[in-house]
């Protein structure tokens, strides 16, 4: 089994651009576009990284990352 990363960002470009290379280096990857969404989806499937954009709407990357940190995630942080 692939290991497996969880990209959260409202922004569709970066999902297809940061997914598209984790597929190509055998990752399997799942997008999520709010950060309500991306909590759901890591408490189901548990990736071994989550890569997070800080400017959300809604939720913001800060208080994702806290919940992400409550749950020992590794997290990687876009700031752009």
């Amino acid at each position: 089994m692939a290991a497996s990363v969880l990209l959260i960002d409202d922004d569709v470009a970066v999902l297809r651009s940061i997914g598209n290379y984790f597929e190509r280096k055998g990752y399997e990857v799942t997008r999520e576009l709010s950060g309500e969404a991306g909590l759901a989806t890591f408490d189901r499937l548990r990736p071994e990284v989550v890569v997070l954009d800080l400017q959300l709407p809604g939720m913001d990357g800060m208080q994702v990352l806290e919940h992400l940190q409550q749950r020992e995630a590794a997290v990687i942080l876009l700031t752009e």
